[in-house]
């Protein structure tokens, strides 16, 4: 039997993994920027909202707030709609466009911390 990860090793991967996805979005941004344009520059700033937001919850914690997860699902609706007006309009684009969207009017209607 395999043996079993710590709370505070599951804390330190998750950490860590959390940290590089937030390196491969700087420099992602980095080269999308270099292409120029106001679409690059909308997708770069949603991307990075998103990211900081889930980092910043990993590491300072606040994952089960309601405020977290308003945040997110706004990002999620800023992401699809940047990605649908730019001409993504991919099945995935939709989807998280009207899940996101149902999600945030959920928690803004019925959620409670």
């Amino acid at each position: 039997m395999a043996p079993r990860l710590s709370d505070r090793q599951i804390t330190v991967v998750t950490r860590a993994f959390v940290a590089l996805l937030f390196l491969v979005v700087l420099v992602s941004a980095y080269f999308q920027l270099q292409t120029g344009g106001l679409f690059e520059l909308l997708e770069v700033a949603v991307s990075l909202y998103v990211v900081s937001l889930v980092a910043l919850a990993v590491f300072r914690g606040g994952f089960d707030t309601r405020r977290f997860r308003i945040a997110l699902y706004a990002g999620v609706v800023a992401w699809a709609l940047v990605n649908f007006v730019g001409g993504t309009q991919t099945v995935v684009t939709i989807l998280l466009l009207v899940l996101g969207s149902l999600l945030l009017t959920r928690e803004l209607t019925f959620g409670s911390d």
